[in-house]
């Protein structure tokens, strides 16, 4: 189908869903009047109160009201973004961290507008920690805010960023309360794999003064996770030198290893809001705001790795890939690694707002900081050698079976290789002021003249430490020397080994310095600075009897960009190196929408948006994982990402709770950022061998065009008990068109061509349920020597169930991942799911506990 042909299908539009655990604004189920104030809770209401935002918006907004999010079994972020259209979610140790919107995973995350700095912690490849311009969703609990927003058009006097779009956290303020208010909710997990029950909990309380002239309000949320991960990694399949051994004429491809282990975590995660509102005058309100989150994690992953050259007998192939092999004289190679990985993200903001007749100004300084402090062990065994057989075509993860089982588990069979010790600490801050200036119109077509700048200083440093020895033997480690037999991916239908030794976490007194050296290489020191204006004019008249209403204007932004590394020259000494860059960009936006009638609207955007690469991925640093066989680092020649986009929505508002609504998208992206893999040898390193390299680039274009279909109702047009049901249900569907850099097609790393919601609830009285299944389909993530390299398609079932014991407190049962089979994260090369990269199994948990609000 042509792109003019996809277009013409006005199709898809917006909506909101639900979920994830809150108290920040959640109220009783009925209606309670009081002299000053109606206090309402309930799901038809939570989803009335997103549909008012999105209703009377000035652009494309999907949204999800703190009420909402106390209703649905989602405890982060993301997922609770999940429910709304066009918002897919990647998931980390089970969790939502980060979301693509509309395809495009360059998605901007902001608070109140401002912007949140923070690290994302992985679990593969564990040395590729995301970091860069915005806090990973997983980190900031849902407790604090009170509203979360999906910006899929933007206007100029927001701040730039976004491919996709932005994600806007709200928190709520103090004189949004008209009465005194104190919430809480205590809970406890349980997850499958930790067989385990840890807390969780939330408090909120908020309450003005002096005539409501000054305000308060303290927000905080707390949570602690263990859970349980089995995983098969990186068995990427490669272009080796094995030449054509199948003569089909083609050179053939393989894995190099088939790599296994338990993932064991445990997750401890705090959130605190506070805010003070000040009615200094009858014109001018002053606030300061503060935010600060942190999460701890910290893992163990005791496993295995096989690994083999050439010395080996292809028995099966698939295509001109390997699949099935006997090995003789394989290195196996058990690990037991170690990783503590304590992240904080702050955020305070301090400004007023000044507003008389038609003048309207603001004005603000915020200041946003992201820390990671990571320490990594891992004391490596190795095998002398052993025979062994492999096999990929059992399923989602591949056999590995030893000619001599016994031989495997005898310690005396195998050498101590190395232990190593690393360590590193990233910090990123940003410092920005910006400025707004409002003046309205009175009468004729423009309402509305506005106009601002923002300037802001984004700095990012990263030092590296490492340290190995290896100058032990096995029988000094005694009975510090384990025979793990632990069930490693049961259930998966393969033939897995069970019985081999590992070392134990070994004490500082194992290391030459007992500590770490620094390691130079990875270093970096990066510096951006922009400075942004815009001026928007905002418009309203009439055609015939159709109303319209919208806005038009542009941002203009200049980008400065240094970072200072360290390459190591052949001689072993190091050189400092510094890269520079900058450009400017200029980013005209339009919005209009046009009212039908009372309950039907029509609305149209363009405009032209930009993302930077994530400074991580701009730091031309190199990480060499000697346990991993990886090697990592940036690109300092990435360009910046931009993108021409159209949207078109139909929306019919039929009743509070009720949305039927349709929208069509498009979008033309020019230099796509995305990881490429290639096998080097490093200079140092040469011990390794080739180990797959993984770096940045700015692999192409793409075209996007889809639809989103949303209907949401609640059927209270049903006889009783029936009235008590309702449905939310939405659709995306996304077509990525893309063409590297010499005009080869190629899949949009991130998108997923289909994805859905669909969610049933009932509420009547003091009771309340919902199950909500979230679907995408497969995605690319990265490439490997030019191939794409895909994840699976992933599906979520989750269930909720409430019940009131008063007006002021309920309990509540929550399950989440209730079809983990179905959620394993499946990575696979070359869009064939024979060939396995990796794969992971999750787990379900569930929430026990009660909720109140006085």
């Amino acid at each position: 189908m042509s792109k003019s042909c996809k277009l013409a299908l006005l199709l898809g539009a917006s909506a909101m869903a639900l979920a994830g655990p809150s108290v920040a604004q959640d109220v009783p189920v009925e209606e309670e009047a009081s002299s000053d104030v109606i206090i309402v809770r309930g799901i038809k209401k939570s989803v009335a109160d997103s549909i008012d935002v999105k209703r009377n918006a000035t652009q494309l907004i999907d949204a999800i009201s703190a009420e909402d999010i106390g209703k649905l079994p989602d405890e982060n972020v993301a997922e609770a973004l999940q429910r709304i259209p066009g918002v897919q979610i990647t998931r980390t140790f089970g969790e939502g961290q980060e979301v693509s919107i509309r395809g495009l995973p360059q998605v901007r995350v902001s608070v109140d507008g401002r912007t949140i700095l923070g690290y994302s912690i992985k679990v593969s490849p564990p040395e590729n920690e995301r970091l860069g311009r915005s806090s990973g969703l997983d980190i900031v609990p849902s407790g604090v805010f009170s509203r979360l927003e999906v910006i899929k058009s933007p206007q100029a006097d927001q701040v730039e960023g976004g491919l996709g779009g932005v994600v806007n956290l709200v928190t709520p303020s103090p004189f949004d309360f008209v009465e005194p208010a104190i919430g809480f909710s205590l809970e406890g997990v349980y997850s499958d794999g930790s067989d385990k029950v840890e807390p969780a909990g939330s408090f909120f309380a908020a309450r003005n003064f002096f005539n409501d002239r000054l305000g308060f309000l303290l927000a905080v949320d707390y949570s602690g996770r263990t859970s349980t991960i089995d995983a098969n990694e990186r068995n990427n399949f490669l272009n080796f030198s094995v030449g054509d051994t199948n003569g089909d004429g083609m050179t053939d491809i393989r894995p190099d290893r088939v790599r296994m282990e338990r993932i064991i975590t445990d997750r401890t995660r705090l959130g605190v809001s506070l805010e003070a509102q000040l009615q200094a005058t009858d014109n001018i309100v002053l606030f300061a705001e503060g935010l600060f989150a942190s999460l701890e994690t910290n893992r163990q992953q005791p496993g295995f790795q096989y690994r083999w050259a050439n010395a080996f007998t292809p028995t099966a192939y698939d295509g001109n890939a390997i699949v099935a092999g006997d090995v003789s004289g394989g290195q196996f190679l058990t690990l037991n690694t170690l990783r503590n990985q304590p992240t904080e993200t702050r955020l305070f903001a301090l400004g007023g707002d000044y507003e008389a007749g038609r003048i309207k100004f603001g004005a603000e300084a915020s200041y946003s900081e992201g820390t990671v402090d990571t320490t990594i062990q891992s004391p490596i065994l190795i095998s002398r050698s052993f025979d062994a057989s492999f096999d990929f075509r059992g399923g989602a993860v591949p056999s590995l079976v030893f000619s001599d089982p016994a031989a495997v588990a005898d310690i005396g069979n195998y050498d101590f290789l190395r232990t190593s010790l690393n360590s590193s600490f990233g910090e990123l801050d940003e410092a920005a002021v910006k400025a707004d200036l409002e003046v309205s119109i009175d009468g004729g077509f423009f309402q509305a003249v506005k106009v601002g700048g923002r300037y802001r200083d984004l700095g990012n440093t990263f030092n590296a430490f490492s340290d190995r020895f290896t100058a032990f033997e096995v029988s000094e480690f005694g009975s510090g020397v384990t025979l793990v037999n632990n069930g490693l991916l049961e259930g998966t239908g393969a033939s897995i080994p069970s019985d081999y030794p590992i070392l134990p976490i070994l004490p500082s007194s194992f290391y030459t310095n007992g500590a770490a050296t620094p390691n130079r290489t990875r270093d970096y020191d990066l510096s951006e600075k922009a400075t942004a204006v815009y001026a928007m004019v905002d418009f309203e008249n009439s055609i015939g009897s159709i109303p319209y209403a919208g806005n038009l204007g542009a941002r203009y932004v200049h980008t400065d960009f240094n970072v200072e590394t360290f390459t190591r020259l052949s001689d072993g000494s190091l050189t400092p190196v510094v890269d520079q860059n900058d450009y400017g960009n200029f980013l005209p936006s339009a919005n209009v929408a046009f009212d039908l009638d009372d309950e039907l609207k029509l609305r149209f955007s363009a405009a032209r948006v930009l993302q930077r690469a994530s400074t991580a991925d701009l730091a031309p640093s190199l990480f060499i994982n000697e346990a991993n066989f990886t090697a990592t680092g940036g690109n300092a020649a990435l360009e910046p990402t931009l993108a021409n986009q159209l949207d078109a929505s139909l929306e019919y508002y039929f009743a509070p709770a009720g949305l039927l609504s349709a929208a069509i998208f498009y979008k033309d992206v020019s230099d796509l950022v995305a990881n490429e893999t290639t096998e080097q040898v490093f200079e140092g390193f040469e011990a390794l061998g080739p180990i797959s390299s993984v770096r940045p680039g700015n692999v192409g274009s793409a075209e996007i065009v889809g639809f989103e279909l949303v209907y949401q109702q609640a059927f209270e047009f049903l006889p009783a008990p029936f009235d008590g049901f309702g449905v939310i249900a939405n659709y995306t569907y996304s077509d990525a068109e893309a063409s590297d850099v010499n005009g080869d097609p190629q899949p949009v790393v991130g998108n997923s061509e289909n994805s859905f919601n669909l969610i049933g609830y009932y509420e009547k009285g003091r009771f309340s349920t919902r199950l909500a299944y979230n679907y995408r389909d497969e995605a690319a993530f990265s490439f490997t020597q030019g191939r794409p390299d895909f994840v699976d398609a992933v599906g979520n079932l989750d269930f909720q169930l409430g019940y009131d014991l008063t007006d002021n407190v309920s309990l509540s049962f929550k399950a989440i991942n209730l079809l983990p089979d179905d959620s394993a994260i499946n990575e696979y090369s070359a869009s064939n799911s024979i060939l396995q990269n990796s794969y992971a199994l999750g787990e379900s948990r569930y929430f026990f506990g009660v909720r109140g609000r006085f």
